[in-house]
């Protein structure tokens, strides 16, 4: 499992070790297989490689300054590199700005949708209250006081007018209230 939070943290050390913290001895690829692969999965190798020291360009504290965009993508590849069954993202674009949260949900629905990582079994799990986010997800469940009480497709949940479409459209007070189900 990998979990990416909500505000990206950085270690004070180069791009190539900020991903391939925690990738396993055991792991079938290299490691620079791992790292270059999770970087063009996230959408953040391009970017790596525009830097004059690329992958070995040191970021975190007294390195090069990364937006929050481009910390969230180091932390989404790092997460990717591991290979793990299961990934978890922690509102992963709610503290950056509207392009590189764009940038991030186009991330993450682009690999979500690649054949390599859906033949590795990998589910994501997004906690999100992103309606943009909420779009791209292929089950959005919606869970009041620790239990589901509605599940589907974001659009379907729409439709049905029920309690996603009361979160987005109604006062927040009293949303989940006896007499609102």
């Amino acid at each position: 499992m990998a979990y990416v939070p909500q505000q990206p943290f950085l270690f004070p050390a180069t791009i190539r070790d900020n991903i391939a913290y925690g990738i396993s001895t055991a792991c079938p690829m290299s490691v620079q297989e791992a790292v270059t692969q999770a970087a063009k999965a996230s959408g953040i190798h391009d970017f790596i490689i525009s830097l004059p020291d690329g992958y070995d360009t040191v970021v975190g504290d007294g390195g090069q300054a990364l937006s929050g965009g481009q910390a969230q993508l180091v932390n989404i590849a790092r997460a990717l590199a591991r290979r793990p069954r299961l990934i978890i993202l922690d509102e992963p674009s709610s503290a950056l700005d509207p392009e590189s949260a764009a940038h991030v949900r186009e991330t993450l629905a682009l690999f979500t949708r690649s054949s390599s990582w859906q033949q590795d079994g990998m589910a994501v799990v997004v906690a999100t209250h992103s309606i943009e986010m909420m779009r791209i997800a292929t089950k959005v469940l919606v869970l009041n006081e620790g239990f589901t009480v509605e599940q589907g497709t974001y659009g379907d949940l729409m439709a049905r007018r029920r309690h996603l479409w009361r979160l987005v459209n109604q006062p927040k007070e009293n949303i989940f209230a006896p007499n609102n189900t």
